[in-house]
């Protein structure tokens, strides 16, 4: 899909295909979502974009050796920059680097190993690490399904405590979703932020 940014952007963008993201900052999705849906750019928001590199998916070169390419080519425009990659020598350093980065309004890392080649699609060479967290809700009604769900129940639309509702329409089973829980009911969910 076509992103109309400024010319100046992308003007000393290096000539290789580059994977990443369009970042302002932390919270900030809903104001890059809607500038990059734009037909004409404003260059007072695309001035304080930067496109952040993950990766170099046509190098076949590993991980480690990609990670350092991609710090030489992000010298060659202001508009690219390199996410930070950190080695920890421990699952407790870890699990410390995580509470701390979601802390501060990340959502997550993501976990690299550093010899991977570059693969298309899922691979366990790259994963995201996330904090889950539980809340309950009580089922006040239902969507129907889609597709090969027609007929049973799509999602749960559910009331928590603060009033706040929504629709939960993931991790069901087929069975779940033929017999779901009665209206009026509590139930306990997994969420990752809201």
């Amino acid at each position: 899909k076509q992103i109309n940014a400024p010319l100046w952007f992308t003007a000393d963008f290096p000539d290789v295909v580059l994977e990443g993201e369009l970042w302002i900052g932390r919270g900030q999705f809903e104001l890059v979502s809607g500038l990059v849906r734009r037909k004409v750019a404003d260059d007072n928001l695309w001035s304080k974009v930067r496109f952040m590199l993950f990766d170099l998916p046509q190098s076949p070169l590993p991980f480690e050796q990609r990670y350092a390419v991609l710090q030489q080519l992000a010298k060659q425009s202001s508009s690219l920059k390199v996410i930070t990659q950190i080695s920890l020598s421990s699952e407790i350093e870890l699990y410390q680097h995580l509470n701390r980065i979601v802390s501060e309004g990340a959502e997550g890392l993501m976990l690299h190993r550093k010899l991977a080649i570059y693969t298309v699609g899922r691979t366990d060479n790259i994963l995201k690490l996330k904090l889950k967290s539980d809340a309950d809700a009580i089922v006040i009604g239902y969507s129907e399904g889609k597709g090969k769900y027609k007929g049973a129940m799509g999602a749960l639309k559910v009331k928590m405590a603060d009033g706040v509702i929504f629709e939960i329409g993931s991790g069901f089973t087929d069975i779940q979703r033929q017999h779901p829980p009665q209206i009026g009911s509590l139930i306990s969910f997994y969420h990752i932020g809201f």
